[in-house]
């Protein structure tokens, strides 16, 4: 485990309990829902929600695999992961992205939503996402904001995060590439950051 990891994950244990109160916003939360629904994810399918926190996600992933589908969500704060047991009664996963515990081939969609800057070894996690996703499985890095804003939002925040920031679009698509994934789409907008791309 890198020591960086260890003030990252005090960082956000300490911060888990009014995560939501300052952090998720009704409108937070209809936005991330509506980035969810523009990946047109099928019934049925495998999802693993990487950096889930309190789990703004999980209720509309589940909607959307249905129960013929899984989602696994996990986070590498316990705290934050609490927060999410008492909002959902759904399984969550106390795991560090660089090291992920499902076997190969597990997903048919990776989704890091707003998370991927506070990954301190970005290469390790895109490998080790390619591992568990099947072949033709789908990588999601998604934020309800663009690249710069993000930027500036972390600088805010100080601490552990201070300078956790999305590459450039040079280098996303370099990292992506070198990892084993053909890019599909990468948009930096005002409204929002998408990335997908195909394992190949």
């Amino acid at each position: 485990m890198k020591k960086t990891l260890l003030p990252k994950r005090t960082f956000f244990d300490e911060r888990a309990s009014e995560w939501d109160a300052i952090m998720i916003t009704e409108e937070a939360i209809r936005d991330a829902h509506e980035l969810m629904q523009k990946l047109d994810i099928p019934r049925g399918a495998r999802i693993i929600d990487i950096g889930c926190g309190t789990g703004i996600l999980t209720r509309k992933l589940r909607s959307l695999t249905g129960r013929e589908g899984a989602v696994f969500s996990c986070d590498f704060s316990l705290e934050m992961l609490t927060v999410a047991r008492e909002k959902h009664d759904f399984p969550y996963v106390c795991a560090d992205a660089h090291h992920l515990p499902f076997t190969r081939e597990s997903f048919d969609y990776a989704i890091c939503f707003s998370c991927y800057p506070h990954f301190d070894d970005k290469k390790a996690v895109l490998e080790e996402i390619n591992r568990i996703l099947r072949r033709q499985g789908t990588l999601v890095i998604a934020h309800i904001c663009h690249s710069k804003k993000l930027s500036r939002i972390h600088r805010r925040a100080g601490g552990a995060v201070k300078h956790d920031k999305l590459p450039s679009e040079q280098v996303m698509r370099k990292q992506v590439k070198n990892a084993g994934y053909s890019l599909l789409e990468l948009n930096d907008n005002e409204e929002f950051y998408l990335l997908r791309a195909r394992k190949l």
